[in-house]
């Protein structure tokens, strides 16, 4: 508030003028003297006061407009994210021919042929049915890529129907000049198509081996065990290639779990531990789940799996994991963990501006919350309580919205509130934080020492708060989650000797926060402090009027209440 001043600046000009008259009495000149001496100290206090008020002012728009920048950055790296996100679900699409029902089929300069062809599959009461279909060679292609995915498509997992279908095509060709140059394949030995197309297995290329398996079966004369591991090769990439083709179009159509069943399927019996837009789905299905412990694992997985070399770009499956594997470690509250999936990235293109920023952001995050436990450590609450806001406001630019992150530093509010009195914002921290600690994050159970250190602190709050039956409560359940322990055992002995205390010998006084010397007054005049302190504190905590937590107003009503009485009795009012 501003130093008020008794005089106008006018009339401070004639007490100057009056100190220059000659003759001016002594006993006048040094009262004039004071008068002007305070009267320029309340000016500086009031041009100080005014200069500390603009400072934090200025403080607080320039933090305004920070968050408001950082959140705009932010939105437009969600849309991007987005983009990215719409662009790997199109291409998947688009690599897997994955048509959607009543979806026309597509004709054109890059079809070389098309055949319709009468399936027979049985039907639901057990006759065959016959069922028209397309298949079709595209330009992008040789004939056993193609006719390994109609087959895969139609669900036939016989590997001499892929043949067939490969022939068909062959004679549908309807200018033969057109055709693809023979695959490298057929020239090779069988041997060497049939070790490339295990590896191709391996990485997940599912397409791409059953059409290699194909191809070794083109091939006259071939031993019997080439042959035997080429066609069994073939019928497992069918089986598995339709499962993850059912997969993919789950996940499409956003059915999360069932897709991510469906992958863990296909990569249990066909591999694909090596391919990123596999292991990228999958990190995917958990992330939409959830399933931020899978997730984390999922992205570091395929991080671990990729190749690390060369300009990272988004876009990029591996890029993608970078982001959604971070923002899963913030979930879980690891902070540490997410800045190790930044790092994944800069350690090989230290050049990568928008994880670099994502990176700086987050290590400057941390350290602040460092800076704050040692604050707290030293009793600086203030201080701490003030860094805090500065994390709190770095936090809005970061897609930090996890709710584990937020509860440390719910935590940390509340040992700074609950040391400088202020309970209710320290209570209701606390609260949060337990609230959020004692709900179990997918993949994951409740963790009993992150909700017993909530418990822990909250029950400090509450012993500062003089609630002595909530903090008896809290250690009890703390012991009930970790065990006994040395320390829980001894806060639960003081917490339950303060209990018994408060309920038998509670200073009445302390309650109506009377001044210590009361006794030396007259009783009438006791009487009369002890009433107006109860008129007061009774307008306070009033449950219809206060504001916060009902339950704890109400405590302080009755502990109020009940100390009036006592009193009134005491003094004999």
């Amino acid at each position: 508030n501003p130093v008020r001043i008794p005089y106008s600046l006018g009339e401070h000009a004639d007490l100057v003028r009056a100190l220059d008259r000659q003759g001016l009495d002594p006993q006048a000149k040094e009262k004039i003297e004071r008068e002007l001496t305070s009267t320029f100290r309340d000016i500086k206090k009031q041009r100080d006061a005014e200069e500390k008020q603009r400072k934090i002012e200025e403080e607080m728009e320039n933090r305004r407009l920070a968050e408001e920048a950082a959140e705009e950055e932010a939105r437009l790296r969600k849309a991007a994210d987005d983009e990215d996100w719409a662009n790997f679900s199109n291409d998947l699409k688009t690599k897997l021919h994955i048509r959607k029902p009543g979806e026309p089929i597509a004709e054109g300069p890059h079809v070389l042929s098309s055949v319709q062809l009468t399936l027979h599959k049985a039907g639901q009461n057990g006759q065959k049915e016959e069922i028209p279909s397309h298949a079709q060679w595209h330009i992008n292609e040789d004939v056993s890529h193609a006719a390994f995915r109609f087959c895969s498509t139609q669900m036939l997992h016989a590997h001499g129907e892929v043949k067939n279908v490969a022939t068909h095509l062959r004679q549908r060709l309807s200018n033969p000049e057109s055709a693809p140059p023979a695959h490298p394949d057929i020239a090779s030995a069988a041997d060497v198509v049939l070790a490339d197309a295990k590896k191709k297995q391996d990485g997940g290329a599912y397409s791409e081996a059953g059409a290699a398996f194909a191809r070794v079966l083109e091939k006259s004369g071939l031993p019997e065990d080439i042959s035997q591991q080429a066609s069994e090769g073939l019928e497992l990439m069918l089986k598995t290639h339709q499962k993850f083709v059912e997969a993919s179009t789950q996940y499409l159509d956003a059915a999360w779990e069932p897709a991510g069943k469906l992958i863990d399927e296909a990569m249990r019996g066909g591999g694909g531990a090596y391919n990123s837009t596999i292991l990228l789905m999958r990190a995917r299905c958990f992330q939409q789940r959830g399933q931020w412990a899978d997730a984390v694992r999922a992205t570091g997985t395929l991080l671990q799996k990729v190749d690390a070399r060369g300009s990272w770009l988004r876009g990029q499956p591996r890029m993608m994991a970078v982001t959604l594997g971070a923002s899963a470690a913030m979930e879980l509250g690891d902070g540490e963990k997410a800045l190790k999936f930044y790092q994944s990235c800069l350690r090989n293109d230290p050049d990568q501006k928008e994880i670099s920023k994502q990176y700086k952001g987050l290590k400057k995050l941390l350290k602040l919350i460092k800076e704050v436990d040692e604050k707290l450590a030293k009793s600086q609450n203030h201080k701490a309580l003030k860094t805090l806001e500065e994390a709190l406001s770095g936090m809005k630019g970061m897609e930090v919205n996890s709710g584990l992150f937020r509860s440390g530093l719910q935590l940390r509010q509340c040992k700074g509130y609950s040391e400088l009195k202020r309970h209710e914002e320290a209570l209701l921290a606390c609260d949060q934080s337990v609230q959020r600690r004692s709900e179990p994050v997918s993949g994951m159970f409740v963790d009993p020492k992150k909700l017993s250190e909530a418990l822990s602190i909250r029950a400090a709050s509450h012993m500062l708060d003089k609630n002595f039956d909530e903090a008896v409560r809290d250690l009890r359940e703390c012991i009930d989650l970790i065990g006994q322990s040395e320390d829980f055992n001894q806060r639960m002995h003081e917490a339950q000797m303060a209990q018994r205390q408060w309920a038998n010998q509670r200073n009445h006084r302390e309650v109506l926060e009377l001044p210590v010397n009361l006794h030396q007054l007259p009783k009438d005049k006791q009487c009369t402090y002890v009433k107006k302190a109860h008129k007061a504190l009774a307008r306070k905590w009033h449950p219809d009027k206060a504001k916060g937590n009902k339950a704890r107003a109400s405590r302080k009503m009755n502990e109020v209440s009940e100390a009036k009485e006592k009193l009134v009795e005491e003094l004999g009012c």
